[in-house]
């Protein structure tokens, strides 16, 4: 950080996204999401720069990966999908066309019913 940058109260969008410590397109979107206003057109207050980073860093529930499930896809043919937070519940539902670049799809061997089998004995 420039000592500049240090002392302005002001800054462009490039000066505000160095004293984050974040792009200027992370910048762009928070503006779009509303957790940074600028003071003036084009201009940022240095505080309120340094708020919404330290909010953006501490923020939680945010969507996670969810826990993989082995299905059938078809007879004989098995498929590993796992979901990211956004669809998780589509994959609970039994959807597993997932088309988001977080999702993923792999092949699997068939789930062993030993589990299943012993749950049903007992």
């Amino acid at each position: 950080m420039t000592q500049l940058t240090q002392q302005k109260r002001w800054l462009t969008i490039a000066e505000a996204a160095t004293v984050a410590g974040r792009t200027e397109r992370t910048l762009r979107n928070w503006v779009r999401d509303g957790v940074l206003k600028p003071a003036v057109r084009g201009f940022f207050d240095r505080d309120a720069v340094l708020d919404a980073a330290k909010r953006m860093t501490t923020r939680r529930g945010r969507p996670t990966a969810t826990a993989s499930r082995v299905v059938e896809a078809a007879p004989g043919t098995w498929i590993k999908a796992t979901a990211c937070g956004t669809h998780a519940a589509a994959l609970e539902s039994g959807l597993v066309a997932l088309t988001c670049k977080r999702c993923r799809i792999e092949p699997a061997h068939e789930p062993s019913t030993t589990q299943t089998n012993e749950g049903a004995q007992s």
